[in-house]
């Protein structure tokens, strides 16, 4: 993956000036580049200063390109959200919760990533214990069938989980991203 400074074309035809705050409690003071990461390449789209408290603030006269984004310390603090068409939002953390704990204001799109984050970070290791039981037993017997049975149903409730999100939320980014194929 490259990095390299550039505006990547924005998808979004929205006059909103941008207002993202992203607060990192323990974070470096400095500057935070804001990265999109467009296909397999990434591109800086803006820079902030943080405060000594790691806070920072995104703002310019135009949008920023809808995608998936990371803020960027100088310490390699790093925080992923989305950017839609709401571009005016907070995301805060404590460096020591990251990645997974990121509390979310004024914007969905980040509140359902963050919160599928944290299903998938609880659901993880269910998925890699009933992996092990299944490449543990003998194939064509029982046990494999009974293994692999365990891990298609921990497996079924990711899909329905997912198809929970996607049903009451069918017309967010955050849906539109991760049904894409993207994978935040």
């Amino acid at each position: 993956s490259t990095c390299s400074d550039g505006n990547a074309q924005a998808t979004t035809t929205m006059s909103e000036k941008p207002s993202i705050a992203v607060a990192v409690a323990g974070a470096a003071a400095g500057d935070v580049l804001l990265v999109a990461n467009i296909g397999d390449q990434q591109f800086i789209q803006d820079t902030a200063q943080a405060d000594a408290s790691g806070q920072a603030l995104f703002s310019r006269d135009q949008p920023y390109p809808k995608g998936l984004y990371i803020a960027y310390y100088t310490d390699k603090t790093v925080v992923q959200f989305l950017i839609d068409e709401d571009q005016e939002f907070s995301l805060t953390a404590k460096k020591n919760e990251l990645p997974n704990l990121v509390s979310v204001e004024g914007s969905l799109a980040n509140q359902l990533f963050y919160e599928n984050r944290a299903f998938e970070a609880s659901f993880q290791p269910r998925v890699t214990a009933a992996n092990q039981v299944v490449k543990s037993v003998e194939k064509n017997t029982p046990a494999y069938d009974e293994a692999q049975a365990t891990l298609e149903e921990v497996l079924a409730e990711r899909k329905a989980h997912l198809q929970e999100v996607f049903a009451a939320h069918p017309d967010n980014f955050y849906v539109s991203f991760k049904q894409a194929g993207q994978n935040p």
